[in-house]
């Protein structure tokens, strides 16, 4: 088996520490990706949830006109696109100014990093 020669041996571990540098910045890709999609997938829950209370106390307001004599059909169906997301966040911005009752209904800060804490496998 003939001997490398030194440039030989360069371009070598070039061409591999290029290829390294290829792989990593694939799975940091793939890494920031997955973290986006949970991200994602968790701000689609929460806003969820956000509208599902919406609805609910929307339509028991609506229940206790018609008790109150009102006709339905003068209230319009409940449009989540018309909810003002700047009042929202006005809103609870001031419930944390006044007692930290929004992050309190939510389990923070103790429950800050649950979620990835449970991700972790047993060693």
């Amino acid at each position: 088996m003939p001997y490398k020669t030194r440039a030989e041996i360069e371009k070598e571990y070039r061409e591999k520490l290029e290829k390294m540098k290829i792989e990593r910045a694939e799975a940091l890709g793939r890494v920031a990706a997955r973290d986006r999609r949970a991200d994602t997938q968790a701000k689609i829950r929460i806003g969820g949830a956000l509208i599902k209370v919406l609805r609910e106390t929307y339509e028991s307001y609506v229940e206790r006109q018609v008790e109150a004599g009102h006709d339905r059909k003068e209230f319009e169906k409940l449009d989540s696109r018309d909810v003002d997301i700047d009042r929202l966040i006005a809103f609870l911005r001031g419930q944390e100014k006044r007692g930290n009752y929004f992050s309190d209904a939510l389990g923070f800060p103790s429950a800050a990093g649950s979620y990835a804490r449970s991700q972790r496998k047993e060693d």
